[in-house]
């Protein structure tokens, strides 16, 4: 029911080939890895963000049109 609080994990297939690609000096674990992970808290922030700004900038360009001179007030 409340599947965004999870993170999403990846395959193990591709958690295999990641482990084959990356450099041997590079090795994390698990529990290093997920340190370096977002939190869902910080996934949260970043999509109201994005949001916010997507928002924004739609409402400016309707909202903030054309200047405001007499012609306008007479019409």
């Amino acid at each position: 029911m409340f599947d965004f609080f999870k993170k999403d994990k990846p395959p193990a297939k591709d958690k295999a080939a990641a482990k084959d690609k990356a450099p041997a000096d590079a090795s994390l674990t698990d529990s290093q890895a997920a340190e370096l992970a977002p939190s869902w808290t910080e996934r949260l922030k970043q999509g109201l963000a994005k949001t916010r700004n997507q928002l924004g900038s739609q409402l400016s360009g309707i909202f903030g049109g054309g200047k405001i001179d007499a012609d306008v007030y007479d019409e």
